[in-house]
């Protein structure tokens, strides 16, 4: 068994790759149902992770504030000061729409907020993605 790690995100990567796997193990410059499961096979990698995401970041958004503080410490590997606790479930208790739900306005005031607290920004979209 032959495993390839294809980088969807690079344009064209996945044709480049496909085309290469198909000529290496045919012979043929293409064949549309050994591209087609390559395709399949990789999209479906790519769903399933992003399924996983949606579920870790729903079961996160039913926290406790308690365990909220500590798995976010945890994400991000630091301890948190008071103001960086507040500003956290300030957010999620009264800014926040809830999870998927929030415009800009509500993410323009989450970042504030998160700067405010002394967030780093990668921190802080981080912290608002998981």
């Amino acid at each position: 068994m032959v495993q390839i790690y294809i980088d969807l995100d690079r344009p064209n990567a996945d044709s480049e790759i496909f085309l290469s796997i198909i000529k290496q193990f045919t012979g043929k410059e293409s064949d549309p149902i050994l591209m087609t499961a390559i395709k399949a096979s990789a999209t479906s990698k790519k769903i399933t992770t992003l399924n996983q995401k949606k579920r870790d970041v729903m079961l996160n958004a039913q926290l406790s504030d308690i365990d909220r503080i500590e798995v976010a410490s945890e994400i991000l590997g630091i301890d948190f000061t008071e103001a960086q606790k507040t500003a956290i479930l300030n957010i999620h208790n009264n800014i926040s729409k809830g999870v998927y739900q929030n415009g800009y306005k509500e993410l323009r005031t989450m970042v504030k907020e998160l700067d405010k607290a002394g967030f780093s920004r990668s921190e802080g979209r981080y912290l608002m993605s998981n």
